[in-house]
């Protein structure tokens, strides 16, 4: 089986998660695909559990900008009939 890897750098804006999307589709064998989170994420992700633990209330900034990455991204490559859904359903999590 073939296991596709795609880093941080390749889901770093709509345009490379695009490209990443078109490499899939083209796989003719049935394969596993492991994607990184975006570009930046990790570190925001922990440097905001570093503030809320600290019992920092900036950590509340760096939720909204988290958010706001995710749901820009949505905005931009997500087909509009699908869009809302998809947009409820990340903001959930």
């Amino acid at each position: 089986m073939k296991v596709l890897k795609f880093g941080g750098t390749s889901v770093g804006s709509p345009a490379s998660i695009r490209i990443v999307k078109e490499i899939i589709e083209s796989q003719t064998e049935p394969c596993v695909v492991v994607v990184s989170a975006f570009s930046g994420i990790t570190d925001l992700i922990i440097a905001m559990a570093t503030k809320a633990m600290e019992r920092d209330p900036s950590f509340k900034e760096l939720l909204i900008e988290f958010r706001s990455r995710h749901f820009d991204v949505i905005n931009e490559i997500i087909e509009e009939e699908d869009r809302e859904f998809t947009l409820k359903e990340v903001d959930s999590l």
